[in-house]
C-alpha cells in the first residue's frame, strides 16, 4: 500500500515538487544514517543510507539545467559536487559529525526551494 501511495505520488508530482521529495527523502537518509552510525551502531544501515544519500545527490546535480539555469545551476552543481564528496567520506569513515554540515546545507535548500518555487507556483 505504502508503496503504490508513494509511486502515485511521484508519477503525479510536478517537476518543482519532485525536487522537494528528492530533498526530503535525501534528508531522511542523512539522518537515518546519523542515528545508524550514532546510536545503534549499525554500519549496515549507515552504508545503505549515506550510499542512498549519494545517490540522490546524483539524481539532484544531473536534473540541473546549466543553460536555463546559468550561475544559480553552476553554483549547485558545485555543492552537489562537495556534499557527494563529504557523503562518500562520512560512509568511509562512519563518521556522523562529517553529516551535520550537510544536513543543515541541504535543509536550507530545500526550504528555500520549497518557498520559492512550489509556494511561488500556487501564488501565480
Amino acid at each position: 500500500m505504502r508503496d503504490h501511495y508513494l509511486q502515485q505520488s511521484v508519477s503525479t508530482a510536478t517537476p518543482a515538487r519532485l525536487i522537494t521529495m528528492l530533498y526530503d527523502r535525501l534528508l531522511v537518509a542523512i539522518e537515518r544514517s546519523t542515528q545508524a552510525i550514532d546510536i545503534t551502531g549499525d554500519h549496515e544501515v549507515a552504508h545503505d543510507e549515506l550510499v542512498r544519500a549519494q545517490r540522490i545527490v546524483d539524481e539532484l546535480r544531473f536534473s540541473l539545467d546549466a543553460e536555463a539555469g546559468g550561475e544559480i545551476a553552476e553554483n549547485l552543481r558545485a555543492l552537489y559536487d562537495f556534499s557527494h564528496e563529504q557523503l562518500l567520506r562520512a560512509n568511509l569513515n562512519k563518521n556522523a559529525r562529517e553529516l551535520a554540515s550537510i544536513a543543515k546545507i541541504f535543509g536550507e535548500l530545500r526550504e528555500a526551494w520549497f518557498e520559492s518555487v512550489e509556494l511561488g507556483q500556487h501564488a501565480s
